[in-house]
């Protein structure tokens, strides 16, 4: 069995073996054990982080930081095969499930590498451009500059994406120039302390930049200092947590953490148009891909009461061509769940579901999943329920996070639909589906107020574009309310989690050379 030890303070620290686990959801079989380093170890890891890695980090320009993620990314791609194995071995994803990850990752390293490289060998980054100060002397000017904290960036990661998770939160952090401590969430840590072993074995990542935390963290928490930074992804009860360490701590603190996504289906959309299609398919992959476990994925489909039947026979006829069963067979194309204790989260939700919508369907799941063991796995049925919109109250704010979908019968009234919504008290994303140009502004309009991302789409969408469920570098990825009120990714903007806003003012000489990027006065007047 694999012993996951530790990387701080640039050495495999050998901790004591914790009493958790990593199993195979599939089969219920140990695959690996975790070593919990010390209080002294990370400390010493911390120190270094905060003495050699952040501030080599901070002396380098972003086009030699953007060198470091082109070399992760190129590991990463030349490891791919290995890593999606795991993936599938420790997070009971598909083969399709453990690229998504695993490639979603490299792609981010690279997307973040290409960013530095468009910023060039400038160290810092402007907010905007100088503003004349003083009307009796045109040279003093005023500048808004972007600059590193002077702390360590901790990047706290749920189990569902643990390459993903992990390679768009040390991108972000390395770019800005901060230092980085990975704490994947133990239970499907195998794939994330694999990438750090390549990392370090590649010898790319100058020393103190990156450390592994193996194991609970919770009590470590007082060792973090105020410049600080938790960059957190998970449960909203974890998140709560930590968030009150912030608050005695005073170091800054980012969440992204549970979403009840919604999509609205127009009233104008006809069963069997291009629309109708795309939504069904999305509401599918939502159900299925990667067994409902995204913190993206569509939990609710608001349709009009007289198209709810339509869509229940649609949706039905799709996830009956699914196979639950061990990923380990080609045939399978739905896996398990991560841990026995999201198996209970899935059984407990699906208990408080029922007092307010009937299930209409329930697949084959746990009963007879194909190549898994009769017992010890963590398998379960797609389900779909139907409630009533104005009366499941309940049912709107609570997510199964499993391949469970509700569909939600509504009047389609534009203010009804997002009233219905925003019951969800805050998502990650939300989704409209329609031709009707004025009703797809009303809707998602109303949806704004509340969700992180809109996703807007009718005929001319293609079925082969990212669908909501996607999260690209390229957006903002994060939701108010219940889903966090954090932010990561969004280009350039991801890098802001880690990073000060400073004001410099002065002669333009002096700004423009303490910024490293000394202009001509000629050039300063013309900008």
């Amino acid at each position: 069995m694999r012993q996951l030890r530790g990387f701080l303070n640039s050495t495999w620290v050998d901790g004591q073996p914790s009493r958790t686990k990593l199993y195979n959801p599939s089969t219920g079989e140990a695959v690996a054990e975790v070593l919990e380093p010390s209080s002294s170890d990370l400390v010493a890891g911390l120190e270094l982080a905060r003495t050699k890695g952040g501030p080599e980090l901070r002396q380098m320009t972003y086009a030699q930081r953007a060198e470091i993620l082109t070399g992760m990314a190129e590991v990463n791609a030349a490891h791919a095969q290995e890593l999606d194995e795991l993936a599938m071995v420790n997070g009971g994803k598909t083969k399709a499930g453990a690229q998504f990850d695993v490639g979603g990752g490299t792609y981010t390293l690279q997307h973040y590498a290409e960013l530095g490289r468009g910023i060039g060998d400038a160290k810092y980054r402007t907010d905007g451009r100088w503003l004349q100060l003083s009307s009796r002397h045109l040279q003093f000017i005023g500048q808004h500059v972007w600059v590193p904290v002077s702390g360590v960036a901790i990047g706290i990661n749920a189990d569902n994406f643990p390459a993903w998770s992990l390679a768009q939160k040390v991108a972000r952090s390395i770019l800005a120039g901060v230092s980085f401590l990975c704490k994947p969430a133990t239970a499907t840590a195998l794939v994330a302390h694999r990438m750090v072993e390549l990392w370090v074995e590649a010898g790319i990542l100058p020393d103190g930049v990156l450390q592994l935390f193996m194991g609970d963290f919770s009590s470590h928490l007082g060792n973090l200092q105020e410049d600080d930074v938790i960059a957190f992804t998970g449960s909203a009860e974890t998140g709560g947590r930590i968030a009150y360490h912030t608050r005695r701590i005073g170091y800054r603190f980012s969440a992204e953490t549970d979403s009840s996504n919604a999509a609205a289906l127009g009233p104008d959309v006809q069963d069997g148009s291009p629309t109708w299609q795309l939504f069904i398919d999305h509401a599918v992959f939502a159900t299925t891909f990667l067994t409902g476990q995204m913190c993206t994925s569509l939990r609710r489909l608001l349709v009009p009461r007289e198209k709810t039947q339509a869509v229940v026979d649609a949706l039905v006829a799709e996830l009956s061509k699914v196979v639950v069963g061990n990923p380990a067979d080609p045939s399978v194309t739905i896996g398990p769940l991560t841990t026995a204790d999201r198996l209970r989260e899935v059984q407990r939700g699906l208990r408080l579901l029922r007092q307010e919508g009937r299930v209409v369907y329930e697949g084959q799941g746990s009963r007879s999943p194909v190549g898994g063991t009769p017992s010890g796995n963590f398998f379960w049925p797609t389900v779909v329920l139907v409630n009533e919109g104005i009366e499941a109250l309940m049912s709107q704010h609570l997510e199964v996070f499993g391949p469970v979908i509700q569909i939600t019968a509504v009047d389609p009234k534009p203010s009804v639909v997002s009233e219905v919504s925003a019951r969800g008290g805050g998502s990650l994303v939300g989704a409209v589906y329609s031709d009707d140009v004025p009703w797809v502004t009303a809707v998602a309009q109303g949806l704004m107020g509340h969700t992180g991302r809109v996703y807007v789409a009718n005929s001319r969408v293609d079925r082969k574009a990212p669908n909501p469920a996607t999260v690209l570098p390229h957006l903002v990825h994060g939701g108010p309310g219940r889903a966090g009120g954090g932010e990561e990714l969004g280009g350039l903007r991801g890098l802001e989690a880690f990073q000060r806003r400073v004001a410099l003012e002065g002669d333009e000489w002096l700004v423009n050379a303490v910024i490293g990027t000394p202009r001509t006065r000629e050039a300063v007047a013309a900008s």
